[in-house]
C-alpha cells in the first residue's frame, strides 16, 4: 500500500502560538465517515438521478431537488444551532463563490430587461444562475470535508449515467461517447486510484487509447494528461515545470484541432460535433467582444448571435440548412465559460473567473503533493477545466461545476492544514 505522509480529514482547533498535536484531543471530528450516514446516501442519490432531467425552467436535473433539499436543512441548521454547518461551507472562499454568482445573476438581470429578452428564455437562464448557487451550497453540506462522500457521490454518477443511457438511448445513437464511456473511465480510475502510481497511470494511458480509438478524442487526451501527471509531484520543480509546458502544449493542440479548418469531403460525417462547437464558441467570442459590458442576454433570444451560429456552422459543414425552432430552444454554446461572458457579459461570468482561479490553483497544488485517490482528483480536475472552456453551462453540468468548485475547496482546506487524509485509505 502507498504511504501519503497526509493524515484523513479533521477539524483543527487550537491557536497559532500553540499548534496542534494531531494524536492528542486537540483534534476535532467535523463529521462522520460512517459509509452508510445519511449524507453518504444523498450524495449517492445526487450522483444518481444527475444525468435524469425534468422539464421546468430548461432541463431541471431531479439532483437539483434533492441538493435544494439539503440547503433548507442546512439554513435549518444555520437558525436553529447559531452556526452553519461544518466543512468547505464555512469557509471564506465559498462565501467568495457565492457573492460572485449573486453578482453573475444581477447582471443576467440586467443583460435579459436590457435585451427583452423572451420571458421563456430569461426565466431559464436566472433559474440556471440560481442553481448554480443552490448545487454549490447543496453539495458542500453534505460532502464535508469527506473524500469518501466525494467518491460515493462520482460513484452514483457513474451508475445513473450508464442507467440513463440504457434506458433512454444515448444521444446521436453513440452508445460509447455519450453512453458508457465517462462511467467506465471513472469507475476504473476509482478502482486503480490507491494502486502503485505506475499501474495507476498504466490504466489512464490504456483508458485514454480506448477512448481515441472509439471516438473520444477529447476524453482520451484527459486520460493521456492524468497519466503523465500522476508522477509529477515525484518530479523536482524543474521536472515539473517541463511536463507540465508538455500537458499545457498538449492540450492545446487537442483544442486547436477543433477549430482547424478542415475542407476535405468526408468533413461534415467525421467530423459533425466539430464543426458546431466551433461555430458556437466563434458567435460566441464575437458576441462578447461586440457588448462586454452588457452581454446579450439569456440563450440570446432577442439578438443575432444564433443567426450568426448558423451562417458559420453553414461554412464549416456541407448541407446544414440551419435550425428548426425546436433545436434553436435547446441550443447551448459548447463552453461555460463563453456562455457566461456572452449572455451575461464580465459580470456575468463573475463565478466563473472565480472558479477558473481556483481550478488552476488545485491544479497546480496537486501537481506538487500526494493523497490517495490522486489520479481521481487529477482527472476531477483536468475533466473541470476542460469542461470549462468546452461544454456547455446547462443541465447536469452545473452539478459537475459544484462538484468541482467543492473539489477545490477540499484541496485549499488541505493545503492550509485544515483537512487530512487518512494513510489506511482504501
Amino acid at each position: 500500500m502507498t504511504s501519503y505522509n497526509v493524515p484523513f480529514h479533521l477539524g483543527v482547533s487550537g491557536s497559532a502560538d500553540n499548534q496542534p498535536n494531531y494524536r492528542t484531543d486537540h483534534l476535532e471530528v467535523a463529521v462522520d465517515e460512517n459509509w452508510v450516514s445519511r449524507s453518504s446516501i444523498f450524495c449517492a442519490l445526487v450522483g444518481f438521478f444527475t444525468p435524469f432531467t425534468i422539464k421546468a425552467a430548461g432541463n431541471l436535473p431531479i439532483a437539483e431537488w434533492i441538493l435544494f433539499f439539503a440547503v433548507c436543512s442546512a439554513i435549518v441548521i444555520r437558525f436553529s444551532r447559531q452556526r452553519w454547518p461544518d466543512g468547505v461551507a464555512n469557509s471564506r472562499i465559498f462565501f467568495g463563490f457565492i457573492v460572485l454568482q449573486v453578482i453573475g445573476l444581477l447582471a443576467y438581470i440586467v443583460s435579459d430587461l436590457y435585451r427583452e429578452s423572451a420571458s421563456r428564455d430569461f426565466l431559464r437562464g436566472w433559474a440556471r444562475m440560481i442553481f448554480v448557487g443552490v448545487d454549490l451550497l447543496g453539495l458542500a453540506t453534505l460532502i464535508g470535508t469527506s473524500w469518501r462522500r466525494l467518491v460515493v457521490l462520482k460513484l452514483g454518477f457513474i451508475f445513473g449515467v450508464a442507467a440513463e443511457a440504457a434506458i433512454f438511448g444515448p444521444l446521436y445513437g453513440a452508445w460509447w461517447k455519450f453512453g458508457f464511456a465517462l462511467p467506465v473511465t471513472l469507475l476504473v480510475l476509482i478502482l486503480v486510484g490507491n494502486r502503485n502510481r505506475w499501474i495507476a497511470s498504466s490504466v489512464a494511458v490504456g483508458l485514454g487509447l480506448l477512448n481515441f480509438s472509439l471516438s473520444y478524442r477529447s476524453l482520451g487526451a484527459e486520460c493521456f494528461i492524468v497519466a503523465v501527471a500522476v508522477h509529477l509531484p515525484r518530479f523536482n520543480t524543474f521536472g515539473r515545470l517541463v511536463a507540465l509546458i508538455a500537458m499545457v502544449t498538449a492540450a492545446i493542440y487537442a483544442m486547436v484541432g477543433v477549430f482547424h479548418e478542415k475542407t476535405d469531403t468526408s468533413f461534415a460525417a467525421r467530423h459533425e460535433s466539430d464543426s458546431e462547437r466551433r461555430a458556437m464558441v466563434e458567435a460566441a467570442a464575437n458576441a462578447f467582444a461586440e457588448s462586454p459590458i452588457i452581454g446579450h442576454g439569456s440563450w440570446f433570444s432577442n439578438t443575432k448571435v444564433v443567426k450568426d451560429i448558423e451562417n458559420r456552422q453553414a461554412e464549416l459543414k456541407e448541407g446544414f440548412q440551419g435550425y428548426t425552432e425546436e433545436q434553436e430552444s435547446v441550443l447551448t454554446i459548447h463552453s461555460q465559460m463563453l456562455t457566461a461572458l456572452a449572455e451575461g457579459g464580465l459580470f456575468g461570468a463573475s463565478f466563473f473567473f472565480g472558479y477558473a482561479a481556483m481550478l488552476i490553483w488545485a491544479f497546480a497544488y496537486a501537481l506538487r503533493t500526494e493523497r490517495p485517490q490522486q489520479i481521481l482528483v487529477i482527472f476531477l480536475l483536468v475533466e473541470a477545466l476542460w469542461n470549462l472552456a468546452m461544454t456547455p453551462f446547462s443541465g447536469p453540468k452545473r452539478i459537475e461545476i459544484a462538484t468541482a468548485a467543492v473539489l477545490t475547496l477540499m484541496l485549499w482546506q488541505e493545503s492550509r492544514g485544515r483537512l487530512f487524509w487518512r494513510n489506511d485509505y482504501a
